[in-house]
């Protein structure tokens, strides 16, 4: 048996040859895509968090950009403070073998790997945020594991190396994540059905 798209491209009558969905259908003709697989809006809050994240990450990226253009301020902060301490006697300052010339020297290839790490989490944000808008459970976990990790370094680095921009990134982040567990949209982040393996009981 012929197909009905098979005898309509041997007439060579491809001036009105159909490409809506509908028109198609109606002659007997499949879809043009293979996937007919409906994929569900997003909430409001889902939609929003998605380009909070997206905000966010720029702005993650935009702070370690401008901590890396104040190497200079930053090194002079942190000579200051390394002075002051041997000046107090610390004994940290004298059994690290840290020198001022250490610092100096040390640090604009610590401040380029945080911005090449932070280039790099930013686009896992967007990726998960993305995900989560689709309605991926997993990515919300995925999400907040990122969002830890900036907190970390929040907390963990001098306070010279963080900036108005790294606390704006982790203020908006803490908005994204509260709108992506909102009881409205939890339906919109179905739980996986759990495999049964063989081994375990019926």
């Amino acid at each position: 048996m012929t197909h009905p798209e098979d005898e309509y491209e041997s007439s060579g009558r491809k001036d009105d040859y159909p490409v809506d969905d509908l028109e198609r259908e109606a002659r007997g003709f499949p879809p043009l895509s293979n996937d007919r697989r409906e994929r569900p809006v997003p909430p409001g809050p889902v939609r929003l968090s998605f380009w909070l994240w997206v905000a966010g990450a720029v702005l993650l990226v935009v702070g370690f950009v401008l901590m890396v253009g104040n190497q200079a301020e930053i090194i002079e902060a942190l000579l200051d403070s390394y002075e002051r301490a041997r000046i107090a006697g610390d004994p940290v300052t004298e059994r690290s073998g840290v020198t001022p010339e250490n610092i100096a020297s040390g640090v604009p290839g610590l401040l380029w790997l945080l911005a090449a790490g932070a280039v790099m989490i930013a686009g896992l944000i967007v990726l998960f945020a993305y995900k989560a808008r689709e309605g991926t459970r997993s990515a919300r976990s995925v999400l907040i594991a990122l969002t830890l990790a900036v907190v970390a370094f929040a907390i963990g680095m001098p306070g010279e190396f963080v900036n108005a921009f790294h606390m704006i990134a982790l203020g908006v982040a803490a908005v994204a994540i509260v709108l992506l567990f909102l009881p409205g949209v939890s339906g919109f982040f179905p739980k996986l059905p759990r495999v049964k393996r063989r081994w375990q009981d019926s």
